[in-house]
């Protein structure tokens, strides 16, 4: 068994978890920080509208929305302007639609590896930008742990699409030009969106599994499974010690 060189990671429920996410409250921060120009009932109706071609397509498609770009959209739809750039508007959403808390097992395994001196870089399905998820790591004071940050946003391809896996990769092929998939790990809670995907990327999946559940033929994908954070430090300390 190849030691491991470097990590690709997850972000929501990996890193940390996901507790509330409300679009409706991050739309009313908008909107509160425009010029009301028009109704906040007008304003709904084109999110609504907007979204028929756009969010409810992601699934379909596997194609990424950008929050910056689906604002900017609105915007004009809905006759309403603001003072913020968009980029800046993204994050007062996030701040007002989301409640996330930080895996405290987590930043254990991320000083380990930290201490190891193995690249991680982040790799997240998400709507808000690679520039937006750094702003909120640094709200958890856990962004200088990573070498980078992969957010579909920018890629324009959600996970298991192997776009956004190879991103990653690239970032820790600027760092080490030698390394190998063979050589890389990616540590995901979804198993069919993180760990088939990863597999079907020609990567090395470890499934964090906190709530054991049940899968068939999860060995066809799963190199390792674990439920805590400090199984997976024992698990790589195992791996890198063999000589």
């Amino acid at each position: 068994m190849k030691k491991v060189k470097g990590i690709l990671i997850d972000l929501g429920n990996t890193i940390i978890y996901n507790r509330k996410f409300e679009f409706i409250d991050g739309l009313k921060k908008v909107y509160d920080l425009s010029n009301k120009e028009k109704p906040f009932n007008y304003y709904l109706d084109s999110a609504n509208q907007l979204s028929q071609s756009t969010y409810n397509l992601r699934n379909t498609n596997n194609n990424e929305i950008k929050l910056a770009n689906y604002l900017e959209q609105l915007g004009i739809n809905s006759y309403i302007s603001t003072n913020y750039n968009y980029l800046a508007l993204e994050y007062e959403f996030l701040k007002a639609s989301s409640y996330d808390e930080k895996i405290e097992e987590a930043e254990e395994f991320l000083k380990y590896i930290t201490s190891e001196s193995i690249p991680i870089v982040i790799v997240s399905n998400s709507t808000f930008s690679s520039e937006t998820l750094k702003k909120q790591l640094d709200g958890f004071g856990l962004n200088k742990y990573f070498k980078g940050l992969i957010s579909s946003a920018n890629v324009g391809k959600r996970k298991p699409s192997h776009e956004i896996f190879d991103e990653g990769y690239n970032i820790l092929k600027t760092l080490n030009s030698e390394i190998k998939k063979e050589e890389i790990i990616f540590i995901g809670n979804d198993y069919f969106i993180d760990i088939m995907g990863a597999f079907n990327a020609g990567l090395r999946p470890f499934w964090f599994n906190e709530n054991n559940i049940k899968i068939d033929n999860i060995n066809n994908y799963s190199e390792f499974t674990f439920s805590s954070y400090y199984q997976l430090i024992t698990i790589l300390n195992n791996i890198n010690r063999v000589e």
